[in-house]
Order: structure tokens, then sequence, then C-alpha cells
């Protein structure tokens, strides 16, 4: 499962390839998985820990899900959604960088 991790974006309930991070695409009656999402950016974290950048990044991202079980609304989901794929995208530029 790690391994799918690495490759994929989770957002919304559905993992998505790399670069292909459109939500617009997906059914508005699943809700973000922010179990998973947490999971995923801790991992992601442990993996680039010696990359400053890339730690920055995750945990500010890691900051907006922290003590949430679930967003408040459906603009707050899109919200978080759209936050973890900016930063997703700024962590591979980032890994890329290196």
């Amino acid at each position: 499962m790690a391994k799918a991790l690495r490759q994929n974006t989770r957002c919304d309930g559905f993992v998505l390839p790399r670069g292909e991070h459109n939500v617009t695409d997906q059914p508005d009656h699943h809700q973000l998985d922010l179990i998973k999402m947490r999971q995923q950016i801790t991992g992601l974290r442990s993996r680039h820990s010696d990359n400053l950048r890339v730690t920055y990044l995750l945990n500010s991202l890691l900051i907006k899900f922290a003590y949430l079980t679930e967003p408040t609304s459906a603009v707050h989901a899109e919200y978080l959604c759209e936050a973890f794929e900016r930063t997703m995208a700024e962590v591979e530029k980032s890994i890329a960088r290196k």
C-alpha cells in the first residue's frame, strides 16, 4: 500500500494518479477521507524528512487537517481538497529539484 501512496494522490475519497487532480469529475456524494489524507501526508513527510522545504509544506498542510473529523460544508471540503492538491504539486516540484 505504501507504494500506491507514493504514486497517487488521495482526494475526495478517490485515488488519483499524479497530475490528474480534477475534483470536478468525481461524484459529489463521496466525502473526503481525512484519515487517509493525514496518513499519506505523514508517510510522505517521513520519506522526505531530509528535505526541509517538503517537510515545511507537508506540516503546513497537516495543520489544516489535524483535528478535523469531517469538513464543515461542501465549500470547506473543496477548500481542503484544493489545498491538498496545491501542496502535493509544490512537493512534487521540490522533490524534482533535489
